[in-house]
């Protein structure tokens, strides 16, 4: 049984490994039919799964290191639609097998893999996946160095990094050291009366410590650190927004850079035109109204271009302000070419996606830290114990110091009844601040919900709309040389190619505006879904952690020192 079961161990294993580097290592998504090999090995194994659970139904204590093989059992279970009890039964019983250790061992070496490659995935790596531009990369990679939003929040950080170890250094004895010393010059000792010698010297020694018997000071430390994870989410939720309003930008600046060309070709195209019709009309052969049309046109050709120059001037301003820099760091001179964005197949559960992103990690950590600090405010109800004693009192004073040690004791025991009703009133403040938490944390989720769903849906639509487009463009592109091959068979006057060329360079602009729009639909979907198409890669599933990121260093210069 034991040699069935160890087979049937390995094989899970081996699958299981498989998939991870699979997930892992590829850009596509898992092709489940992929997972197992052939059908009779899968029967294979879960008969001898089924076997043994059959025997040794009954021992289903030890079920701790269930999770170590749990999502390789479920993967076979959805391929061969068996019951998720036998599998689970089969698991609690190899549980109890002798050879579990070597099981035990190969999966922290699967979860050892697995947190290597997870460090190697970055909010950058996912976003540069979609869009393949060397500018781009570049022009993220400052803003998320030089970005002043970022650097704030940076600051906020180390702020509450700082009030944690504060926190934390208060469940721990104070001591509290002085010394003083006293000097009178000769100046001094010739107007006094008294002969004694003025200069002295002494020194102190404090010792204070409130005991933590109810907890209420740890509760204030675990806010701290509840705090300080709050603040890091809150710094990769605004890298996620900086890099897609960073893309945004510049693909915005790009399209109007090619869409103001193109315009001027039809201004010039438009003069043109009311340059020919005015003629036209100085020889009798048009009406008034034509050639009004025509200049109407073309002013409203020129000023269409007038704005789309200021909308760029906007847009290269809001992109200098996101890079904190004084200049773009390309030319736009050169013509760009739009490439459709490379998205990620999405197979990972909603309730991973949703609890993934940085906004809503962010607000259960804040929820969790306002439950910290309410608890601390009721314990505050009730009375504490703090000593408090001075060395130089203790060695003078024996009996004294023993008196005020019971002072101390009966002042913290009668605290809690004199200020009662503040102190109940500081409770009920933070228990209303949970609750704004919690409200903050329902809202964050169903934005969190509309904004998915209103990105797959504007995906889809921008990607349909765009294949239009493209079909027009095609058309128009295709007539136009069709009637420039005819104008210079001179069966058509100037006029009408100058038409048909604006028509032309309007469907260029129109499939501008198409490209421009997939992609700000691909940069929404990257925000909605946190900077993370499969969360299972890099990201930590564990909401309620308490375990905060070592500091590092920053490279750049502390400006604060200079101040």
């Amino acid at each position: 049984m034991e040699s069935s079961l160890q087979n049937s161990q390995d094989k899970i294993l081996q699958k299981a490994d498989s998939i991870n580097k699979a997930s892992l290592d590829s850009k596509d998504s898992i092709n489940l039919t992929q997972i197992t090999e052939s059908k009779t090995t899968k029967d294979s194994n879960l008969a001898n799964l089924q076997e043994i659970s059959s025997k040794d139904s009954k021992n289903t204590n030890n079920i701790e290191s269930k999770n170590a093989t749990e999502d390789s059992i479920k993967v076979i279970e959805s391929k061969t639609k068996d019951s998720k009890e036998t599998s689970a039964n089969a698991t609690k019983d190899k549980l109890d097998s002798k050879d579990f250790k070597n099981t035990e061992s190969k999966t922290k070496d699967s979860k050892t893999t697995k947190d290597k490659i997870k460090n190697k995935n970055t909010y950058t790596d996912t976003f540069f996946s979609i869009f393949d531009d060397p500018i781009l990369v570049d022009l993220t990679n400052k803003a998320l160095k030089s970005n002043t939003n970022l650097l704030t929040l940076e600051s906020a950080i180390r702020q509450a990094r700082a009030t944690a170890k504060i926190n934390t250094a208060a469940m721990f004895p104070r001591v509290t050291a002085g010394a003083n010393y006293n000097y009178s010059d000769n100046n001094y000792r010739s107007i006094q009366t008294n002969t004694i010698n003025q200069n002295s010297a002494n020194a102190s020694l404090t010792f204070s410590w409130e005991l933590d018997i109810l907890g209420k000071l740890n509760a204030l430390r675990m806010a701290s650190d509840q705090n300080t994870l709050s603040a890091l989410q809150n710094l990769s939720q605004a890298q996620v927004v900086l890099i897609g309003d960073v893309a945004s930008f510049y693909f915005t600046i790009r399209q109007l850079s090619e869409a103001i060309a193109l315009n001027r070709e039809i201004t010039a195209n438009l003069q043109e035109i009311y340059e020919l019709t005015q003629s036209r009309y100085d020889l009798g052969l048009i009406g008034l109204d034509s050639l009004a049309t025509t200049k109407s046109n073309y002013l409203n050709q020129k000023n269409t271009t007038l704005n789309l120059e200021s909308t760029l001037e906007q847009n290269i301003n809001a992109l200098l302000v996101l890079l904190n820099a004084h200049e773009l760091g390309f030319s736009l001179d050169s013509s760009y070419e739009f490439n459709a964005p490379s998205l990620p197949s999405i197979t990972a559960l909603p309730a991973d996606i949703i609890f993934n992103r940085p906004d809503v990690r962010s607000s259960v950590y804040s929820l969790n830290a306002s439950i910290y600090q309410r608890y601390n405010k009721k314990m505050a109800l009730f009375p504490s114990l703090s000593l408090s004693s001075n060395l130089g009192q203790i060695l003078m004073s024996p009996t004294r110091a023993v008196g005020d040690l019971a002072w101390q004791i009966a002042g913290n025991l009668s605290m809690p009844l004199i200020n009662r009703y503040s102190i109940t009133q500081d409770y009920i403040i933070s228990k209303e601040a949970t609750k704004q938490a919690f409200y903050t944390l329902q809202n964050t989720i169903n934005t969190a919900l509309g904004e998915i769903e209103n990105a797959m849906k504007n995906m889809e639509v921008t990607a349909l709309s765009r294949d239009n487009t493209a079909q027009s463009y095609d058309v128009n592109k295709s007539t136009y040389e069709i009637m420039e091959s005819q104008y210079n068979q001179k069966l058509i006057d100037d006029i009408s190619k100058l038409e048909y060329a604006n028509t032309y360079l309007r469907a260029r602009v129109s499939l501008l505006s198409a490209h421009l729009s997939e992609n700000q639909a691909a940069i929404a979907l990257y925000k909605a879904f946190g900077g993370d198409f499969n969360p299972s890669v890099f990201a930590d599933s564990n909401l309620q952690t308490t375990a905060v990121p070592k500091e590092v260093d920053s490279e750049m210069e502390d400006i604060a020192d200079g101040v």
